[in-house]
Formats: C-alpha cells, sequence, structure tokens
C-alpha cells in the first residue's frame, strides 16, 4: 500500500505538470519528514475519502508559481493553479489502488504555511522541471493503520497465520523460522519500526521506518527498510554498527538489534528512487509489555468533552497562534491510564466535516466528567493517534488516544485524580476476581 500510494503521488504529478503547464519532469527527489514543523509554499491542499491518503498538500517554488499564473486552464474562469490542482485530484484518485475513492480541493492558499507533521509516514516528494519545482506532501498509511480504522479482522487473520500461537505470552522469539515468519508479517502488514540511532555523548535519537523487502547488499543477506539514515550517517553511524528497533503490536512491543550494513534505494515508477537502509537479520526477538502505563477499559459512561481552536489552547511546541474560535469535540472515555486516555465520539459521521481536535499532534483541552466530581476534569493533552471505524458503508465513528501533559500544578492535581481513580477501579476488579474465585 505505501509504494502503490508513493507511485499514484507521483504519476498525478508528472501528469498535472505535463498536461497543464507543457512541462516534463527532469527529476524526482523523495524524503521521509521527521516529527515537527515546516514551512511549506503552498498551492492547493486536497481531501480525500475512501482511499489511502487523506490529505495531500500541493506547493511551488516561486518560478513554477509565476508560470502557473500566466496560464488558463480548460475553463475561462479557471486559473493556472486550479488548474493543476484539479488535474492532480482527477489522475490521483484514478491511481489509488482502493474502491471508489472521493475527494475535493480544500483550499488554494498561495503562499508560505506552517504544517505539522507526526514523523510517520510523512513523505515530501520533490518535482524537477524546466520552470520551477512542484512540492507534495502527504502522509500515508500503512496496511496495519488502514485496516484497523476500517475495523477489520486483518490483523488478527496475519497474526495467526504468520506469527507463534502463544506469541503474546512468550519473552522472545529465536527459532529461525519463527523470526522468518514474524519479518514476513512486519512486511505484509507495513508495521512501524522504530530504530534507535546512536548519537554523540550517550544520546540516541529515533527514526521510523517500514520493511520493504529482503534483498543483498554487497554480498551480504539483509533487510531493506524505507528509511533515511542521511543525517544518522554523518553523524557516525557505520557498516556493522548495532541498531536498537522496536515494533509495536497489540499491547506488545517486539525489540530486536539490527546491524548496519548501508543505505540504499528501492526503485518507484517514472525513475523515482526511494531511500533506504540495508540491515541484517535479527536473531532474536524479545516480547515485552508496550504500554508504560496500566490501562484499565472503562465500564461505566463517562463523558468527555475536547476543546480545540485554530490554533491551540496552550502554549503550542509548534509555535501556533492563540485561540482565534472554539471546536467542541464530545465523546466517551472507553480506557484510561495514568498517563492518558482512549476516546469514542457520541456520534457517527460520513466524515465531510473537518474538526480541529481529530488532528495528530493537536495539543487540545480534555474535559473528563467523572461521576464522583461535580465539575469536570480539566487536562492538556495532545493527540497521539486519530483513527476511524466503519460502522456502515457511508458512516464512520471517530477514536482518539491521547496523551496528558504537565504544563502547571493544576495539572499535577488532575492527574493525581486519575491516578487514584484507575488505582481503585484496578482494585475493584481485582477483589471481584479473588471473591468469584473463593466461590468456587
Amino acid at each position: 500500500m505505501l509504494l502503490k500510494s508513493l507511485n499514484a503521488l507521483i504519476v498525478a504529478g508528472d501528469d498535472a505538470l505535463l498536461t497543464t503547464c507543457g512541462l516534463p519532469s527532469v527529476g524526482h527527489h523523495i524524503s521521509q519528514v521527521q516529527q515537527g514543523s515546516l514551512t511549506f509554499p503552498a498551492l492547493g491542499e486536497l481531501r480525500i475519502k475512501g482511499g489511502a491518503l487523506q490529505t495531500v498538500h500541493l506547493g511551488s517554488d516561486s518560478l513554477l508559481c509565476g508560470q502557473l499564473a500566466g496560464l488558463v486552464g480548460s475553463t475561462s474562469d479557471e486559473t493556472g493553479i486550479e488548474a493543476l490542482t484539479n488535474r492532480f485530484l482527477q489522475q490521483l484518485l484514478g491511481e489509488l489502488d482502493t474502491r471508489n475513492p472521493r475527494g475535493r480541493v480544500k483550499s488554494l492558499d498561495i503562499g508560505p504555511m506552517n504544517l505539522v507533521s507526526r514523523g510517520l509516514r510523512s513523505f515530501g516528494i520533490r518535482f524537477e522541471t524546466g520552470v520551477g519545482q512542484l512540492f507534495i506532501m502527504a502522509e500515508v498509511p500503512s496496511r496495519m493503520e488502514m485496516e484497523i480504522a476500517q475495523g477489520s479482522e486483518y490483523l488478527q487473520t496475519m497474526e495467526s497465520a504468520y506469527m507463534p500461537r502463544d506469541w503474546g505470552n512468550r519473552q522472545s522469539i529465536d527459532n529461525p523460522l519463527a523470526i522468518e515468519n514474524f519479518l514476513v508479517f512486519l512486511r505484509k502488514v507495513e508495521g512501524d519500526v522504530y530504530f534507535e540511532i546512536p548519537g554523540g555523548e550517550d544520546c540516541s535519537c529515533l527514526q521510523s521506518g517500514i520493511l520493504l523487502d529482503k534483498g543483498t547488499f554487497d554480498g551480504e543477506r539483509g533487510l531493506k527498510f524505507c528509511t533515511d539514515f542521511t543525517a544518522a550517517t554523518t553523524a557516525g553511524l557505520r557498516r556493522g554498527d548495532e541498531v536498537r528497533a522496536a515494533v509495536g503490536i497489540d499491547d506488545r512491543s517486539l525489540q530486536f538489534v539490527l546491524r548496519y550494513l548501508g543505505e540504499g534505494t528501492h526503485s518507484l515508477t517514472n525513475g523515482a528512487e526511494l531511500p533506504c537502509a540495508f540491515f541484517e537479520p535479527p536473531e532474536t526477538v524479545t516480547i515485552t509489555q508496550r504500554r508504560l502505563a496500566f490501562r484499565i477499559p472503562v465500564l461505566g459512561e463517562i463523558p468527555v468533552v475536547l476543546h480545540c481552536g485554530e490554533g491551540s489552547n496552550s502554549t503550542s511546541p509548534w509555535g501556533d497562534p492563540n485561540i482565534v474560535t472554539q471546536s467542541l469535540y464530545h465523546g466517551t472515555l472507553a480506557d484510561l491510564s495514568f498517563s492518558g486516555a482512549r476516546v469514542v465520539a457520541d456520534e457517527v459521521t460520513d466524515g465531510s466535516v473537518d474538526i480541529p481536535c481529530l488532528e495528530v499532534n493537536r495539543r487540545i483541552v480534555c474535559d473528563i466528567h467523572f461521576p464522583d466530581l461535580e465539575e469536570p476534569l480539566s487536562l492538556i493533552g495532545v493527540v497521539r493517534r486519530s483513527t476511524s471505524r466503519l460502522i456502515d458503508r457511508n458512516q464512520r465513528q471517530q477514536e482518539l488516544g491521547l496523551e496528558f501533559l504537565i504544563v502547571g500544578d493544576n495539572d499535577r492535581v488532575a492527574l493525581e485524580h486519575v491516578r487514584q481513580f484507575v488505582l481503585a477501579e484496578q482494585r475493584a476488579r481485582l477483589s471481584q476476581r479473588i471473591h468469584v474465585s473463593g466461590l468456587s
């Protein structure tokens, strides 16, 4: 799904440039965008439903923007920028490997704008022409993420087919055949692999990647990961260095050590190449608890209201402006831990309404209406996961994963109440188990 989506973006970009501007692409450059904010030279923003891609940003340098300003599209009232954007969207929808994708041009805002990237499968594509450059930025979901969002049994089916029967109760996987099957599973579901890149002064940095295939590097058998280690290699990563890696499946973290072989590329359509890195396969996989904090499912209905605005509800790590308008998102607490929560929407939608609260990395205020409090408990949180589950053919139910933050003393007091609530629920359920076992 990742490679097909990237190929679709490349084909659509090449077609739009040639069709509307008469400009063939003379080069493509693909990079992985790290987590954070960046200034993007915007032309237009596309929203897609029913496909692997959800939001695609188009941009250009001043040379191409000037070229577009002098063009007239297929109709008398269509500018060159509109013609390019509409053609790109039309071609992209035809290339996506999904059933009946739909899309619209959300905006045509020309000029620098601040974009926030979560750094997971975030890709930037630069198209070089004889007159300026076209830029595309998009987050490409993995097969695992898409299937989970649609509420399918795909992940469970793949686990049954490729993982050891009792892998969730094991401490490690060390059988060569079982490790081989685990790598097949990882490649098919396109799971996010987090690399711990060693740095200077005993510090490390995290970088994500996706296993693409097996191959050879300078005659050595290796694994090819879609990840860009250019900065890491210049910082001191050399062939033979050990790199710790981990991937999360359900509530388990599978950790393993890879030996770095070197940088490489993976060929895409129209001569484009994806940056990659090669590693020796692991000899053992360690299985640990994934979550840092104990999580409990919430049985009773506890309402939650999320507040967000055009900017941020508090000081934003990305330098967003202060709130201008507020949006409210009403939901119910599904589970809770010392450090975060999962919230399920009260209503289902067709997904056509854009709500700032649902955006990953958005900082929000979360009001939880605990039954033992007269006033709601307010906490500051960051949206770490935002997925939708298909209820029927046209309706989806949104789920948000929140991480709580501590900004001041009020947040510490609020989180202490959350901690006591979780501990009390845990004790109550434990006593019920003991009571039932005593009767038997």
